[in-house]
């Protein structure tokens, strides 16, 4: 039973990597590891946006801007590490680490907004003993009126 439900599992999966072959763009998921028991996560993979000679001839520079949003996750081990092996553990993810989400935050913070430009994004990551992890989204922009 237990081989014919990871026969599935990999099936099922097989049609989402094929979907990245030959292509650049990577979601940039936090990977809990061990046994996931839950996964809820959402993960940057592009954003198109404007450089600085196709900003509207009327706007305004607003000055830069920054916005982040973030992935959470766990990973409880359930056996020793050896020698040999890393042990197993259970674990789980979640949270909206992806561009809607910052830029979300980013137009409620700063409602006066028209747009963005010149964006430079970057992910960071902690992680705590290899326990508890937490991957964020971070983009750093112009913004204009």
């Amino acid at each position: 039973m237990k081989r014919l439900l990871f026969a599935a599992c990999l099936l099922a999966a097989a049609p989402l990597r094929a979907d990245w072959e030959g292509s650049d763009a990577r979601p940039a998921f936090l990977r809990p590891g061990g046994i996931i028991l839950f996964m809820n996560s959402r993960a940057p993979l592009s954003f198109k946006t404007l450089t600085p000679g196709e900003v509207p001839a009327d706007a305004s520079d607003a000055g830069p801007v920054s916005c982040r949003s973030c992935q959470h996750g766990v990973a409880i081990p359930v056996t020793q590490p050896t020698a040999s092996s890393r042990g197993a553990s259970v674990s789980g993810a979640g949270g909206d680490g992806g561009f809607e989400k910052a830029l979300a935050r980013l137009k409620k913070e700063r409602p006066e907004l028209r747009g963005i430009y010149d964006v430079k994004v970057d992910l960071r990551r902690v992680s705590v003993l290899g326990i508890y992890r937490r991957q964020c989204l971070e983009v750093s922009a112009r913004g204009f009126k």
